[in-house]
């Protein structure tokens, strides 16, 4: 006789997989209209202000996160954390798989955002090393006396004594 399994069953449909790979695959701008009135509040027959012109303005959308993701599906946070859990069952490997695969479309979308000159530098920076994996790189070289080799004195202690 087969056992019944104890607690709610589980909101997890497995589209969600590709469900989550689109909601982080999307383009890092839109493009919106931005009108400019003509300054005599002249109005149409409707009453609504008369436009000069519109230029149209490139701005950063908001950037898809695991959070959003919850909500657009109807579960909460702590429940997709649940199911990005190394453990049985399988879907939860192949959740885990496509989150992965939805945090490298992110960073590919930080990157073009970032390198499109959209957004201020120091905001990018600050979202990229912690929303990704990127960091700052810092290389140091050491030399010794007069740019030469650094000099090390290596003293074995065993089988003598040792100072106090």
């Amino acid at each position: 006789m087969a056992k019944d399994k104890i607690g709610r069953p589980t909101k997890y449909k497995p589209e969600f997989c590709e469900q989550l790979i689109k909601h982080f695959d999307i383009e890092p701008w839109e493009e919106r209209e931005i009108p400019h009135y003509v300054k005599s509040n002249a109005r149409d027959d409707e009453g609504n202000r008369l436009i000069a012109w519109v230029d149209i303005k490139r701005l950063p959308v908001r950037m898809p996160t695991l959070r959003g993701f919850a909500k657009k599906i109807g579960v909460g946070i702590t429940t997709i954390y649940e199911w990005l859990k190394d453990s049985e069952p399988t879907y939860k490997k192949d959740f885990a798989n496509a989150f992965t695969c939805a945090k490298d479309i992110r960073k590919d979308w930080l990157i073009d955002l970032g390198l499109s000159g959209s957004v201020a530098p120091l905001s990018f920076k600050f979202v990229a090393v912690n929303c990704t994996d990127m960091r700052d790189k810092t290389e140091s070289e050491f030399t010794g006396a007069e740019g030469g080799p650094i000099k090390m004195q290596i003293v074995n202690f065993s089988g003598a004594s040792k100072p106090k």
